[in-house]
């Protein structure tokens, strides 16, 4: 199974190809490791919706700022 890039490696890799990015590092390891703490929530929430659940009412009760 092909493993795929998140949306955090994508932006760091795009990033780091066009800018010189000095002490990043320590930023995209936090944002990565918030990325996969929220896959593991909607992961773990998944099983308590049933499936007609709206994607985007949870999206934007859950992430998106106001």
């Amino acid at each position: 199974m092909e493993k795929k890039q998140t949306a955090v490696e994508l932006l760091e890799q795009q990033l780091k190809e066009r800018y010189s990015l000095i002490n990043s590092e320590p930023l995209f390891e936090q944002a990565k490791q918030m990325e996969k703490e929220q896959m593991k929530e909607a992961y773990l929430i998944a099983d308590h919706y049933p499936r007609v659940y709206e994607f985007e009412k949870y999206y934007k009760e859950t992430y998106q700022i106001k």
